[in-house]
């Protein structure tokens, strides 16, 4: 049995200077190889932020973070954000998170692995008013960087897991290394979660 990886994004934490990082930017210093007409955004004025798509990813920037997101990271989006620390290594960092989803039909999933809480099923739940049942948990790799993990079930049919792999640092260098460990933290992930349950997460 295996679940299929919806979306997954990449986070880091800073200061950033909204003023310089902006699709124009990114194309100047090769941090993405799209044209700037190819890419399409806007700013919110109210949360001083702008979110822009470059192929089929999204990215959000504003004052304390850069978020690329979609339905699969590639090596390009690392590397380009590698880079932009490494251009903007006076900038102050705080941190770098990675998170997955993934999703599997209830109906494949064996009765005796889902999910409960206070050993109710959904349907007991259910009845108490609730939507879903979930369980979490946490774990600090060797690195430093925390792993939470969340198990659950949906009213919509679906078991969902969710992981976040955050490493906290003040250091670019640090930072920079955290980016290219990322497909290691998403094998740990998915070794973890065949471990507890038995799923292949693909």
């Amino acid at each position: 049995m295996a679940a299929t990886l919806k979306q997954e994004s990449v986070v880091v934490l800073g200061h950033w200077n909204m003023a310089i990082l902006d699709p124009a930017w990114l194309v100047r210093y090769g941090i993405v190889s799209a044209a700037v007409e190819e890419v399409t955004g806007q700013y919110d004025p109210y949360l001083k932020r702008v979110t822009f798509k470059i192929a089929d990813m999204s990215w959000t920037v504003d004052e304390s973070r850069i978020q690329i997101e979609g339905s699969q990271l590639q090596h390009r989006e690392i590397e380009g954000l590698t880079k932009l620390v490494g251009i903007l290594q006076h900038t102050p960092v705080r941190g770098v998170g990675f998170n997955f989803l993934w999703e599997c039909p209830t109906g494949e999933w064996p009765d005796e692995q889902k999910p409960s809480f206070c050993a109710k099923s959904l349907p007991e739940l259910k009845q108490l008013g609730f939507i879903s049942a979930e369980w979490g948990g946490r774990k600090s790799l060797s690195d430093g960087t925390l792993l939470t993990c969340v198990v659950g079930e949906r009213e919509e049919a679906k078991i969902f897991i969710s992981a976040n792999l955050h490493r906290t640092t003040t250091s670019c260098d640090v930072l920079s290394e955290a980016l290219s460990k990322w497909q290691e933290y998403k094998s740990e992930t998915q070794h973890t979660v065949l471990k507890l349950t038995g799923v292949t997460l693909l």
